[in-house]
């Protein structure tokens, strides 16, 4: 199979994700041309970010208890595919606001 014929996913994860989070992989998955993405997190976030998330229709928010465990089992679901995992508090505009330059 050609690795553009695969499905392009993003497993993203945090403990606590926000609007930023959201707003980030929104622009990532523009660009990158992605087909699904997941949010996983440990805790529910605020009401205004579940909103913004269902308005986007390729992005999925799992809650769980164990994002390792998560992980893994869509890595298996998307075993064919081309799969990335990303750690939200490293990445985009949150990843940015840290920086100390």
């Amino acid at each position: 199979m050609i690795l553009e014929d695969k499905e392009r996913v993003i497993i993203s994860y945090s403990n606590q994700i926000g609007i930023i989070n959201v707003r980030s992989l929104q622009e990532y998955i523009q660009k990158n041309n992605i087909s699904h993405c997941y949010i996983l997190t440990n805790h529910m976030p605020h009401q205004n970010v579940v909103d913004f998330v269902k308005k986007i229709d390729i992005i999925e928010m799992i809650i769980s208890s164990d994002l390792n465990q998560k992980i893994k089992e869509i890595q298996e679901k998307h075993q064919k595919d081309q799969v990335k995992v990303i750690n939200l508090d490293d990445f985009g505009e949150k990843n940015l606001m840290r920086d100390a330059a």
